[in-house]
């Protein structure tokens, strides 16, 4: 029987501090902590570069082995894209993924490890899960926390399909190479449906929906405090930053300034200035404050002061991501405010318009429940209703129990040691 060894190869990793980072950050953080013995390989930053660094200890602390071969430069990064394309047979691909499959083939060889999981990008890091499987043999789960490459990301992310001649080839390429891996690991069994159903049915539904997972802050004792304060805490991307949500707030403020109520809105991670204001809201620009990205330990203890959390996805027919920071949400035990579509994975966990605090994307009703929100909270009234109904699924034990059954599925051999506490658990 295999010990548990997993390398995960991923182009993300903290200290980056985007989204995809974090994430994997966290999955490995919890695999270590139940016995898994784990090896990343990542790049030295993030793909484009463009990535704040994440002081927080909880990543410097972590005793994990992370290979990161070097980013190609000068002459020799055109030399080695030329080479990666040729081996991957992949024209969206720099040199690093070659150099990465590289050093990814020696520590096979060296570890013999019992299965790889590829990660963040999904469709290059599959190359180097395809090449793998077939010299070695060894199991091979491909995760794909969204839609990979950008063609196939739905609106308003992306067309949804294949659109150029390129396009078709790289999916046609990146499918063949699917066809090796042993399972999907998804975040949800939508977003699972839909990885499946892009690359027409590769994966005959052998899944395993993992969700994100949630860290908390332990409570500092000094709880909400007036105003009645909403945190948004993530970037606010250009697609979810839609008309909607701006006359959904519109709607809510101008009913708050008329009941002469007393709240601050927050948005961490986008960049501060007037810009971030849509035209509709400059008037009412006292109830706002945007804040530059702040390191992951430090947004959750922004997440612990707030007296509700804003959850705002793109406007969508089907809403098929999980977000990331809804996990982090949920288990801080805070009120939870989602601006989702009424079909999508947010809506399935909590039972959709059921739940006080699910906006729907539709402004009307989203104010309307806002604006009640935010008059109980001011009234010092019972939110919990307004809570994530079940946290627990996003905790570190459970989510590992998750990919430890489907490990035992698509590759068996591989067990957990004796869960331990690695240096910088939460």
């Amino acid at each position: 029987m295999g010990s548990g060894r997993i390398l995960f190869i991923t182009e993300a990793y903290p200290p980056a501090l985007t989204a995809g980072a974090l994430s994997v950050g966290k999955l490995v953080h919890a695999l270590v902590s139940a016995g898994h013995d784990v090896t990343v390989l990542a790049r030295p930053r993030d793909p484009d570069g463009r990535s704040d660094v994440d002081s927080s200890p909880c990543w410097h602390q972590l005793q994990v082995p992370v290979v990161r071969p070097p980013e190609p430069a000068g002459k020799a990064r055109l030399l080695t894209a030329g080479v990666a394309r040729l081996w991957g047979r992949l024209p969206a691909i720099g040199g690093w993924i070659y150099l990465a499959y590289r050093s990814a083939r020696s520590l096979v060889v060296q570890e013999r490890f019992d299965c790889v999981i590829t990660g963040y990008m999904p469709f290059r890091t599959a190359l180097i899960g395809e090449a793998l499987k077939r010299e070695f043999g060894t199991p091979w789960l491909t995760r794909f926390p969204d839609p990979s490459p950008w063609c196939l990301f739905p609106a308003p992310y992306g067309p949804g399909r294949p659109v150029t001649v390129r396009d078709r080839y790289m999916v046609r390429r990146v499918r063949a190479a699917l066809t090796h891996a042993d399972a999907l690991i998804a975040p949800s069994a939508r977003m699972a449906a839909y990885i499946d159903r892009v690359y027409a049915g590769v994966f005959d539904r052998r899944h395993i929906v993992l969700p994100h997972i949630g860290w908390a802050r332990p409570a500092n004792g000094r709880g909400a405090r007036a105003p009645v304060r909403l945190l948004h805490a993530g970037i606010m991307s250009r697609e979810r930053d839609s008309d909607r949500v701006a006359v959904m707030l519109r709607k809510t403020l101008l009913k708050v300034r008329d009941l002469g109520l007393d709240v601050r809105l927050t948005f961490t991670g986008a960049a501060p200035g007037d810009k971030n204001v849509p035209v509709q809201l400059r008037d009412l620009r006292r109830y706002f404050e945007w804040t530059p990205p702040v390191g992951y330990e430090e947004s959750l203890a922004h997440i612990n002061e707030a007296t509700a959390l804003l959850l705002i996805e793109a406007v969508m027919g089907e809403g098929i991501y999980m977000p990331s920071k809804l996990a982090d949400y949920a288990v801080s035990g805070k009120p939870v405010l989602m601006f989702s579509p009424d079909e999508g994975t947010v809506a399935d966990l909590v039972g959709g318009r059921s739940h006080p605090g699910f906006l729907t994307q539709d402004p009307d009703l989203a104010s309307m429940r806002l604006v009640e929100f935010i008059r109980k909270a001011a009234a010092g009234e019972d939110l919990t209703a307004y809570r994530f109904p079940d946290p627990s699924r996003f905790s570190p034990e459970r989510v590992v129990k998750l990919l430890d059954d489907g490990l035992q599925r698509y590759a068996p051999g591989i067990t957990a040691a004796q869960p331990r506490s690695p240096s910088g658990g939460h």
